[in-house]
């Protein structure tokens, strides 16, 4: 399959028509030599580089960049030098026109410390930032800007729990989008409730999240279908898809049924980012109207390849046609589905 190109052709007029908003991170990786202090009896690590990638919904717009768009990212960041290298690492790819420059405020920095490439611990600079009525506005502001210069078909909900985006403006931002016939596609937060999200148009939390956000207690993801299904009634999602690391996701509807993929990679370097490899490309199908069981099984690929990658990292569409011999390797989804509904 020639991903690459057919996509590359099918996106060439959709390009500016997707935005992301949320939680903007700086994920900082310390590169360090471990040594121990026998003076002082404690563990030491020597630093050796510091390496700057986007985080979460900035790792979103830079997924978005590397599958061929032009996104528009809205989120906050601080007045400190973290926001500086946050901008720095977007330049040149994903417009910082609608970042917005919180005084005084300190931007979301995680900082993993890293040894000869495992990740031995990660300290969390920032704060759960308050929507204060000024934020709220800006951000309303940007959005509206936005859809009044571009034919905007996808908002990305991309909630780490930071504080960007409160039920509140989630609301808003739902109302606004259906009432424009734009899709909302969300990846939440487990600190907000179900409720929240309930006018989105497709959600996609790991289990864990939709434990939290249902406040349930399945062990996997195949276990909480019929929960999931249950939910969807009276709701204006069309779809939940239920991640499971290495079971594999769920796509679960309320009438159409469910399509299962299993994991596609057996080999993982970092995790951190597949997320978001998963819903930009789950975003890109929608954008080109690709078939609902392609765009599912193309998002994992995505989350797949993102895992094998170091670091926080992006999927290209290259990427995606040196592994496509994944896809046709795992054809039996349906089937797959019919022995777990049968069971």
């Amino acid at each position: 399959m020639d991903f690459s190109l057919d996509i590359k052709q099918r996106i060439e007029e959709f390009k500016s028509r997707v935005i992301v908003i949320g939680d903007v991170i700086l994920d900082q990786y310390i590169q360090t030599e471990y040594t121990y202090s026998d003076h002082e009896q404690v563990k030491k690590y020597n630093v050796q580089e510091n390496l700057y990638f986007p985080g979460n919904a900035a790792n979103v717009a830079i997924n978005l960049h590397s599958l061929g768009l032009q996104p528009h990212l809205i989120g906050i960041i601080g007045d400190d030098p973290a926001a500086n290298i946050l901008i720095n690492t977007l330049q040149g790819r994903v417009n910082t026109k609608y970042l917005i420059k919180n005084e005084g405020c300190s931007t979301s920095l995680k900082s993993r410390f890293q040894c000869n490439g495992l990740t031995h611990f990660r300290v969390d600079n920032g704060y759960s930032l308050t929507l204060t009525p000024f934020l709220r506005h800006q951000i309303r502001k940007h959005i509206l800007s936005i859809l009044k210069s571009y034919e905007i078909k996808i908002i990305i909900l991309a909630d780490n729990g930071e504080g960007t985006l409160d039920p509140l403006l989630i609301k808003e931002v739902c109302n606004l989008a259906n009432s424009k016939g734009i899709s909302v596609i969300t990846d939440p937060s487990k600190n907000t409730d179900f409720k929240s999200y309930t006018s989105s148009s497709v959600l996609v939390p790991n289990l864990e999240e939709f434990n939290e956000l249902t406040q349930q207690h399945f062990s996997t993801a195949r276990q909480a279908i019929p929960y999931a299904q249950s939910l969807l009634e009276g709701t204006n999602l069309h779809y939940i898809i239920l991640k499971d690391s290495e079971r594999g996701s769920y796509l679960v509807t309320q009438h159409k049924g469910v399509l299962y993929c299993p994991a596609l990679s057996s080999t993982i370097q970092s995790s951190v980012g597949a997320g978001d490899s998963f819903i930009s490309m789950l975003a890109v199908s929608e954008l080109i109207n690709l078939p609902l069981d392609v765009s599912f099984r193309l998002s994992n690929l995505a989350a797949a390849i993102s895992v094998q990658k170091p670091f926080t990292s992006a999927v290209t569409l290259d990427d995606l046609d040196n592994q496509s011999h994944s896809i046709d390797e795992n054809l039996s989804y349906f089937k797959e589905w019919r022995e777990i509904h049968d069971s």
